[in-house]
């Protein structure tokens, strides 16, 4: 299965113990997840993108998406830019599961 990883960049700051937990849930149910764009990056790099780079990083995530078998939205820290991407893969009828951490537990919810 093919999975597409979304979440914020700045919350990446306070919430990155969390993205890599659900990185590596996925990677040892052997799954192939899209999350690079989110670990390899932070916030700065991407405002310094110019406009025809911006359009190219969008096609590469909208093309990721469409590949992906369903979304992981990881959405504790508010981001217009996550919900956005959760949008265009429910445009495409991708399934979108979001995690909770509870009590040192992680569920995903529909």
């Amino acid at each position: 299965m093919e999975i597409y990883f979304s979440a914020s960049l700045i919350g990446k700051e306070k919430y990155l113990k969390e993205y890599r937990t659900i990185i590596n849930i996925v990677k040892r149910l052997k799954h192939k997840i899209f999350y690079e764009h989110i670990i390899s990056r932070n916030w700065q790099e991407v405002e310094k993108l110019t406009k025809k780079q911006h359009e190219k990083d969008f096609q590469r995530t909208r093309n990721q998406i469409k590949n992906s078998d369903l979304m992981i939205i990881e959405a504790t820290y508010p981001s217009i830019g996550v919900g956005h991407m959760m949008t265009i893969g429910l445009e495409m009828f991708k399934p979108v599961k979001y995690p909770v951490f509870q009590e040192h537990c992680l569920r995903l919810f529909v």
